[in-house]
């Protein structure tokens, strides 16, 4: 189980060329595959299996320089916990640092939200199956080293614009369940316009806890 406290080297010399790394990683693997989608019979491991596959391709073709710096996983098991072999919990997706001493990695929970659907809805983001989860349990533990983790809301109704304010909303609605600090827009990358970070006191230590929320337009067909 990794330590409740983050390195300071992670935290401090590779965590802001990392998001922008993986933010970057994600904008182009979502061009790639974004007409792929198609909503009607969409879901998220899908969509995200798309992801994944192009922005491998991406890696494996060193598009950029710093590609060599990183591997991209899908469906990891995350190692501890109570949970044993085919039954361990496992991650959406997550973007290695193999060249950085720690490995660090930057971890993705990917959600789909579709208002057609009622369990597509905001309370499967912003609950125990989505944020919450890396506040308390496994995923918290998980993650317990690193400063900051994304959150993706594959949209499949409606625009982004309206999901990024339903989704802030939920945040707010929900802020001492998720032991919310504050939320404000950012701009990590020009691609993700509609981008925000939350961010949320850890309960197993005194840390905090950054989330950047991504949303990807998956109406296209």
């Amino acid at each position: 189980m990794k330590q409740s406290e983050p390195s300071p080297v992670i935290s401090n010399a590779y965590w802001p060329i990392f998001r922008k790394h993986a933010h970057l990683l994600i904008a182009w693997g979502y061009e790639a595959v974004k007409l792929e989608i198609l909503p009607s019979d969409a879901d998220e491991e899908n969509i995200t299996g798309l992801l994944y596959e192009a922005v491998r391709q991406i890696l494996r073709s060193r598009r950029v320089t710093w590609c060599s710096w990183y591997a991209i996983h899908n469906e990891a098991p995350m190692p501890g916990g109570k949970r044993k072999g085919k039954d361990r919990r496992k991650t959406d997706l997550f973007i290695e640092f193999v060249t950085a001493r720690e490995r660090p990695e930057y971890v993705f929970e990917a959600k789909p939200q579709n208002y057609i659907k009622a369990h597509q809805r905001t309370p499967y983001y912003v609950g125990a199956e989505g944020m919450e989860r890396f506040l308390e349990g496994e995923y918290a533990d998980y993650t317990a080293d690193y400063p900051e983790i994304g959150m993706i809301a594959y949209v499949l109704s409606d625009s982004v614009e309206i999901w990024r304010d339903r989704l802030k909303m939920a945040v707010d609605q929900r802020k001492s369940r998720l032991r919310l600090i504050s939320q404000e827009d950012v701009a990590v990358i020009d691609e993700f316009q509609f981008e925000w970070r939350s961010q949320h006191q850890r309960i197993s230590s005194s840390t905090i806890l950054s989330i950047y929320h991504i949303l990807l337009n998956c109406t296209l067909d």
